[in-house]
């Protein structure tokens, strides 16, 4: 029940297939547009050929029914790379770069698999909201609407969701198990991504799979506030406030000793020392789309130093408009470090080539013949029209509200100065900078790398003005993305904690290769530093992903989903009229089995008055008039009802779809037609 949708393990070839077009597409670009290493190729064209893939099925799916623009998006990738090898020097494609990279694949395919094993045993974050936008957009609403209203776009990044959505639709996966291989393909490329980013800067091999160790792990270090007494952190408990997924009812210090109350957990709870809400462990990050994020992170931080074609920035700036579509925060916080570092770079290049020139026009002509301004560029028109937060948000700003964006938890909403200047935490609020003991609380939930930050940024500051771009234009975003969180609140709070996420994401990337370099370039003794620096922010994480792992032998599907639930999946998803509407007590669960559209909320926060109506006084005339054609029923709704509205539903006229009772248990699944019932 966890597998396949259609019970037939030769419906996942079509989706093979495809993989080949769009890894096959991946390649050439890595061969002919990029100047890598034999090593690298491989698995880079990988990640080129996904983040391709990804964005041609979604400007596709616009257009084309969902499985032509899955199946076509792999063809479309594979052109692009054809384009590019188009009267290039090198051979079509060197086959000796997969005999010479074959454990890659083998470590690639093992930690695909042992990353899935965790993703098995919980169902962590946003559940609803992915299950549901994968089942809708798989079914063919690309881009999708909102998951609790389709009368609404979603204004929401859906870039990693639609890959997944292609393993199901292609792939014949049930939306769980898309999900979770979705995230699993994506942890292991960027795993293997960072190792070989690691040997590059060091040459040395083994540099490679203790940089992944590290990227994988590290987190904050909220849990060195254990190591305070008591009755000294608890002198904090009145300033901090345990908000969102924390709060448990305990003051801070002794929530610290506490589990972390979580929908769809592991067995053993997590405590709360070991978690944060700035820097999670890539272990953690269970939603999929930071994964996918960093994934792009490290393949900038590859590629953009080894351009060779004249025309990569065309490659570039689809990957910058894909990022756009799978984690709009941190592209919006590179394109503001990218264009900070195109007008300093182009001041520095101007002050060496002309300095008796004029040197306002030769530093225009030095930004905008940039490959990197080039690649900017052309993203931003692509972001603008593509689809997902961005898209809407522009969309609400020209044409107003009505019948374009949600309201409430999913609305674009507005930023607010901030006073006194805080560090925000999606646990425990805003801490306040100029209190002492807030700053250190801020300290260990942001992660100890944050104490060397000036160290990083001259080393990055030195490789950027030795040409390396795309190292300035990450830790200048950094910075912003540290620095606007201290004086700018969000209307949706808890988001501006990505901010801060991506700059100590790309600060401890950095740290990793400097404590990777050879001696000659970064002194030892801040080597050592850096090094301890890392085992610290890794420790919590090896024992959040320890936590993880008790789920591996209790396999979970979807947060409130069971067998029965699975078997509905299978005999209706995407075989009733795309036009009709279900309704269901769990707002989300039915249009997950179905695919179908659902109108419960505009906020996901509060549910529409008539949706309350009709589920607390069902009746077939009612729910008709509201415009639902199906009406999912479990035990909890038939039970609640009144004898009359059971009857209602028990009329002749109303059809039985699909049924799964478990009378033992006293479990009921039903999915019910109510069309051919007469007002």
């Amino acid at each position: 029940m966890y597998w396949l949708r259609t019970g037939n393990l030769l419906d996942f070839i079509p989706w093979l297939v495809t993989a080949l077009l769009w890894t096959a597409g991946g390649w050439l670009l890595a061969t002919h547009a990029i100047d890598l290493e034999q090593k690298e190729r491989p698995m880079v064209g990988l990640a080129l050929g996904l983040i391709g893939y990804t964005f041609f099925a979604n400007l596709l799916g616009h257009w084309l029914p969902a499985y032509w623009a899955f199946v076509l998006a792999g063809v479309c990738t594979l052109l692009l790379g054809l384009a590019f090898a188009w009267k290039g020097k090198r051979p079509l494609l060197d086959w000796h770069d997969l005999t010479a990279t074959w454990v890659q694949f083998v470590v690639f395919i093992l930690i695909t698999i042992a990353f899935l094993m965790i993703c098995r045993g919980v169902a962590l974050f946003d559940e609803p909201k992915n299950l549901t936008i994968i089942s809708r957009m798989a079914a063919g609403d690309i881009p999708p609407h909102f998951y609790l209203n389709a009368d609404y776009y979603f204004r929401y990044h859906y870039g990693f969701q639609l890959f997944s959505a292609s393993l199901m639709r292609i792939g014949g996966l049930l939306p769980w198990s898309a999900f979770d291989l979705g995230k699993s393909v994506a942890f292991a490329l960027a795993l293997l991504l960072t190792g070989l980013l690691a040997q590059r800067h060091s040459g040395k091999k083994w540099a490679g799979p203790i940089a992944a160790f590290v990227i994988a792990f590290a987190s904050g270090t909220r849990y060195l506030l254990l190591l305070i007494p008591q009755i000294t952190l608890a002198r904090l408990d009145p300033v901090i406030h345990l908000i969102g997924s924390s709060e448990t009812g305990a003051p801070f210090s002794q929530a610290l000793l506490q589990g972390w109350p979580l929908d769809g957990g592991p067995p053993t709870p997590i405590m709360m020392a070991y978690i944060n809400g700035i820097f999670q462990p890539l272990t953690m990050q269970q939603a999929g789309s930071s994964i996918l994020s960093a994934v792009i992170v490290i393949l900038l931080l590859l590629v953009f130093p080894r351009i060779t074609h004249r025309l990569t920035w065309v490659l570039l700036g689809i990957v910058l408009a894909c990022w756009a579509l799978v984690w709009e925060s941190s592209y919006g916080l590179f394109a503001i470090g990218g264009s900070i570092a195109l007008v300093v770079g182009g001041i520095l290049h101007t002050r060496r080539t002309n300095p008796a020139g004029n040197k306002l026009v030769a530093t225009i002509k030095s930004i905008v013949t940039h490959p990197g301004f080039l690649a900017l560029a052309l993203s931003v028109p692509l972001v603008l029209l593509q689809g997902g937060t961005i898209t809407e948000t522009l969309r609400q700003a020209l044409f107003g509200t009505a019948g374009i964006g949600v309201e409430g938890a999913v609305s674009a909403g507005g930023f607010s100065l901030r006073w006194p200047p805080a560090v925000f935490s999606a646990h425990l609020g805003a801490l306040n900078i100029l209190s002492p003991g807030e700053l250190l609380i801020a300290i260990c939930e942001l992660g100890v790398v944050i104490l060397l930050t000036p160290w990083i940024t001259l080393w990055a500051w030195r490789r950027f003005k030795s040409g390396d771009w795309v190292t300035g234009a990450m830790i200048a975003g950094a910075w912003v993305g540290l620095i606007v969180p201290l004086f700018l609140s969000y209307q949706a709070e808890r988001d501006i904690s990505r901010f801060s996420a991506y700059s100590m994401f790309v600060w401890t990337v950095f740290l990793t290769l400097m404590v990777m370099q050879p001696a000659a370039e970064v002194k030892p003794v801040l080597q050592n530093l850096g090094a301890v620096a890392l085992g610290l922010m890794i420790f919590g994480g090896v024992v959040v992903t320890g936590m993880l792992m008790t789920g591996v032998s209790q396999p979970q599907l979807g947060l409130d989903m069971n067998s029965q639930d699975s078997r509905i999946l299978r005999d209706t998803w995407n075989r009733l009229p795309a036009d009709s509407a279900v309704i269901d007590r769990i707002p989300w669960r039915a249009s997950v089995l179905t695919g179908l559209p659902t109108y419960s909320s505009v906020s996901g926060l509060e549910r529409l008055d008539t949706w309350k109506s009709l589920i607390a006084n069902p009746s077939v005339e009612a729910l008709s008039a509201n415009g639902y054609r199906y009406v999912f029923v479990d035990e909890i709704w038939w039970n609640e009802m009144s004898p009359g509205a059971r009857a209602d539903l028990s009329q002749p006229c109303v059809q039985v779809v699909s049924e799964y009772d478990k009378p033992s248990h006293g479990q009921i699944r039903r999915l019910l037609d109510i069309q051919n019932c007469q007002p």
